[in-house]
């Protein structure tokens, strides 16, 4: 979610959006101490809003949590609050320079700073990022078959089409009890069987970040006797060439009903 800053702010920019005039406000609340709220302004009137709930109280409501106010902030100044108690009720007229001092002189023009107007975000290449996926899958097979080498690696194609799945489903959702969920959906499955393994979740840097991942997992090293392997690997694209990558590796042994091990999903 954020901390109570980076809420104020993701909230004031929703209402600049609107155009709605607004303020981030930093100051101390009777509930949470040191926090940051919203000030919006409509005609004469002033309302606070505290991100964390989404509760909203007029400037002059006694039930407001907000104790003082210390400085004001907007896209074109940062305001500091003079008087010496700076406890609420207070006035919120920024030109008042008795009650508030900009850190920027008048006339300071913002835009002469290297801050671009616009931050411009590349769409992810999906047919580059499949590929990807295909040939970061294939690789990972073959790694696993020389690292069990002279051993034979058979492979389930079933488990592995119910591990991409799950990976989906993670991507959306990464919560501990969505895995716990799908976990035993998929135990549910493949109750004929003993499956052992979880996933691996991390940012792409290169292949073999991703090799030294799933290696050190040493799921491949088992030698029970008749040990098929499910390998799935599922990578999602974010704009600026940023890709969330999972892989789960998994063993499956017939005939034994055990507990899928998950202690946590991996990341890197």
């Amino acid at each position: 979610m954020g901390n109570h800053i980076s809420l104020a702010v993701l909230l004031c920019n929703f209402f600049h959006d609107l155009t709605v005039n607004g303020w981030l406000l930093l100051g101390t609340s009777v509930v949470e101490g040191e926090t940051a709220y919203v000030l919006t302004q409509e005609n004469t009137w002033f309302v606070l809003w505290n991100p964390r709930d989404g509760k909203h109280y007029q400037s002059y409501d006694s039930f407001c949590p907000l104790k003082t106010v210390d400085c004001l902030v907007n896209g074109e100044n940062v305001w500091f609050h003079l008087q010496p108690t700076r406890k609420m009720p207070i006035t919120f007229d920024v030109s008042n320079n008795a009650t508030w001092k900009p850190l920027l002189p008048k006339g300071f023009n913002s835009d002469s700073s290297s801050t671009p107007a616009e931050i411009k975000y590349r769409p992810p290449q999906i047919d580059l990022v499949n590929h990807l996926q295909r040939r970061l899958e294939m690789k990972l097979k073959s790694c696993v078959m020389d690292w069990r080498s002279p051993h034979p690696t058979r492979w389930s194609p079933r488990c592995a089409a119910m591990l991409s799945e799950v990976m989906q489903k993670l991507e959306r959702n990464p919560a501990s009890d969505t895995i716990a969920l799908e976990i035993d959906r998929l135990l549910d499955t493949m109750k004929d069987y003993k499956v052992t393994g979880f996933p691996i979740h991390m940012a792409y840097q290169d292949m073999s970040t991703v090799i030294e991942a799933v290696y050190n997992t040493r799921i491949h090293s088992t030698e029970i006797p008749g040990t098929e392997f499910a390998l799935s690997t599922y990578i999602h694209p974010y704009p600026n060439h940023i890709l969330s990558v999972w892989i789960f590796l998994a063993t499956l042994v017939k005939h034994q009903h055990g507990v899928f091990y998950v202690p946590s999903v991996h990341k890197h």
